[in-house]
């Protein structure tokens, strides 16, 4: 198992998500702006991480991962996703969002030897 970035079903999981919203880009670039400017809409998004991220630590430890380190591979996952699609949406010549998520997990790989 995978303890970086995404393990194989997160990683699956992530580019499904990608290749599903890519054609709404314009719109989540619009709501990102909103987002970023309302302190309600800002706390909501804190929660959705949170929960998600909650998600990946109970799947990890039922697949075998100790609690720890499945908050830890689950934290950086979320992490990874959230700079990519943070990459995607500031930088109209970004490319696809799917490019982004293999960018970052390239640059977490290549910081742990």
């Amino acid at each position: 198992m995978d303890p970086l970035c995404v393990t194989d079903g997160f990683a699956g999981a992530a580019r499904s998500v990608a290749a599903l919203v890519e054609p709404d880009r314009d719109l989540m670039v619009r709501r990102a702006r909103v987002t970023a400017r309302t302190p309600a809409l800002q706390a909501r998004e804190g929660m959705k991480h949170a929960a998600m991220q909650q998600l990946l630590v109970d799947e990890l430890e039922r697949r075998g991962y100790r609690r720890e380190r499945a908050r830890l591979v689950a934290g950086i996952g979320i992490a990874c996703v959230t700079e990519a699609l943070t990459r995607w949406l500031e930088d109209p010549d970004a490319g696809s969002l799917v490019a982004a998520l293999d960018g970052v997990e390239a640059e977490v790989r290549a910081l742990v030897p």
